[in-house]
């Protein structure tokens, strides 16, 4: 089970990261007040030199893409952003808790029933 949270928290890091940034700026420009920063601004402040790659390699294979990436996706809150994939990243993580639960509970009847031994390692 502790794989399990582990997975779980991995997948909310981006969520975290995001969030962390916000509270450095908030620190920083307290007079602001505190604000979410787009996925975009993220970018290109922390890191310029792979969204500059970004931009050329997306922009040249295919323009309608990168309109809809920096008009749909760039402009929503980074942390937005973070917490859909730690949910997508999560779907599958429940799906294998949900299958190891659904397996022991028919090892647990089978043993009951004297089908099978028990052992909680199988």
């Amino acid at each position: 089970m502790a794989a399990v949270i582990a997975l779980l928290i991995l997948g909310f890091l981006p969520m975290l990261g995001a969030l962390g940034w916000d509270a450095y700026q908030f620190y920083e420009n307290m007079d602001e007040g505190f604000r979410l920063s787009d996925l975009g601004h993220l970018l290109t402040q922390q890191f310029p030199n792979e969204f500059r790659w970004m931009v050329q390699t997306i922009g040249d294979f295919d323009q309608e893409l990168w309109q809809f990436i920096s008009s749909n996706i760039l402009t929503q809150k980074s942390v937005m952003i973070g917490a859909i994939f730690g949910v997508i990243w999560a779907i599958p993580v429940g799906i294998y808790v949900a299958i190891r639960l659904v397996k022991e509970k028919a090892m647990i009847a089978r043993a009951a029933s004297g089908e099978y031994q028990y052992n909680r390692e199988n």
